[in-house]
């Protein structure tokens, strides 16, 4: 529900630009996050998600805005960048990293087995990395938003879409299954069964 909250806005968004034009689809998407806002207010829950919607909504207007046509191409991806950069960077104060969110909806291993303290460093340092990768990707497609040269936009749009995602998650990988490893914390079925350590460690992959 709470990324639901950071989401929507976005999607509206996004979804309504093209067709009603920038001040109706800013209205509409902002009433949305406000909602939301007001919710978690009333609830007494202090808006962490819905403040980072807003957030990632503005900027994504003000690169609307300030964009030609040719870098309209690029708006998905500096909503969602900004989307997935602000979850990994507001996760890692709380301790619950973001990367262990996804490996857990992924992989369903015991989510309590993710804080162990040797292991829940790996799934901190692989979401630092995920942070810095995101954020910069959309700072870049931010930069873009103003070119007027249409070959350069499209190749960048193609290079920093499912070729760099794809090397990021194939090293965050080997990466976390390496770190985990060297962590010597329990594997995911030994936390399960309660295994005093020594432990052989996670052998399923990261």
């Amino acid at each position: 529900m709470h990324i639901i909250e950071t989401f929507v806005p976005i999607m509206i968004f996004l979804l309504l630009v093209s067709s009603v034009g920038i001040k109706i689809s800013a209205t509409l998407s902002a009433i949305s996050g406000f909602v939301f806002f007001l919710r978690d207010l009333l609830r007494r829950r202090f808006p962490w998600y819905s403040l980072g919607g807003l957030g990632v909504l503005l900027v994504v207007i003000i690169a609307v805005i300030r964009t030609g046509q040719a870098g309209r191409v690029l708006l998905p991806g500096i909503g969602s960048n900004g989307l997935i950069f602000f979850l990994c960077f507001l996760s890692l104060p709380f301790k619950r990293p973001f990367v262990a969110w996804a490996s857990y909806f992924a992989r369903h291993y015991p989510l309590q087995w993710y804080w162990h303290p040797r292991v829940r460093p790996a799934y901190t340092e692989v979401t630092i990395l995920w942070a810095v990768f995101f954020g910069c990707r959309m700072v870049l497609q931010i930069l873009l938003m103003k070119s007027t040269n249409a070959f350069l936009v499209l190749v960048f749009a193609f290079l920093s879409g499912w070729p760099s995602t794809l090397a990021v998650l194939i090293f965050s990988y080997f990466y976390g299954t390496w770190r985990l490893r060297n962590l010597k914390g329990p594997s995911s079925e030994e936390f399960r069964n309660g295994d005093p350590p020594p432990w052989d460690g996670q052998k399923r992959g990261f």
